[in-house]
């Protein structure tokens, strides 16, 4: 946040996606398959979520295979994301020299719910 107000101009605004934590904790520990075919080949992809709720904090690790007749690929990955809720976005906000303008849910121009994994924030620089 400091190294974005640094490269705004006064009263620039600010917008980024967050994962939000209502959404989060609302949701639980997820598991979740995807799977698609493209050009004869399989490809499925299974994401698994663990709650660190004392670190307000989500391991996600992802597991990709993709097959065809002659040979099979995995790939995986692990992604340790923050979740955030509305009062500490805020002062951390503040702390870098923004005033929090509005919160959406992704994709929408309604306030987040305790559905909501994702959000958006609207902020504007003032000092």
């Amino acid at each position: 946040l400091l190294n974005a107000n640094n490269n705004l101009l006064k009263n620039g605004i600010l917008i980024f996606d967050f994962w939000y934590g209502p959404g989060v904790l609302n949701a639980k520990q997820q598991t979740r398959i995807k799977k698609l075919i493209i050009n004869n080949k399989i490809v499925k992809r299974i994401s698994k979520s663990k709650i660190d709720i004392l670190n307000n904090t989500v391991d996600v690790n992802i597991k990709v295979q993709s097959e065809n007749n002659l040979k099979k690929i995995y790939v995986n990955e692990n992604h340790n994301m923050r979740y955030f809720f509305l009062p500490e976005l805020e002062l951390f906000l503040n702390f870098a020299g923004f005033k929090l303008i509005k919160t959406y849910r992704s994709f929408s121009s309604t306030k987040p719910t305790v559905d909501d994994w994702n959000a958006i924030v609207v902020a504007k620089k003032i000092k």
